[in-house]
């Protein structure tokens, strides 16, 4: 997932936290939503951003990482 957000590259160490958002219109919850879900399952998400250049998403998920159900 590409995203282009202003600042970006100054608050990756908010941007994870519920209820961040540089929106006025957003929750704020779909980073930390994102996060929480990769982390109980074994993942991890990882953020690269560069001033006026966007911002990369990685989401790594474990290979043995079984549904629940």
């Amino acid at each position: 997932m590409m995203e282009s957000l202003a600042g970006l590259l100054s608050s990756t160490g908010l941007i994870f936290e519920p209820l961040f958002t540089t929106k006025s219109k957003e929750s704020g919850l779909g980073l930390s939503l994102a996060k929480r879900l990769a982390e109980n399952n074994g993942g991890r998400i990882r953020v690269v951003s560069a001033p006026g250049g966007g911002s990369r998403f990685t989401v790594e998920l474990s290979s043995g990482c079984r549904g629940r159900g």
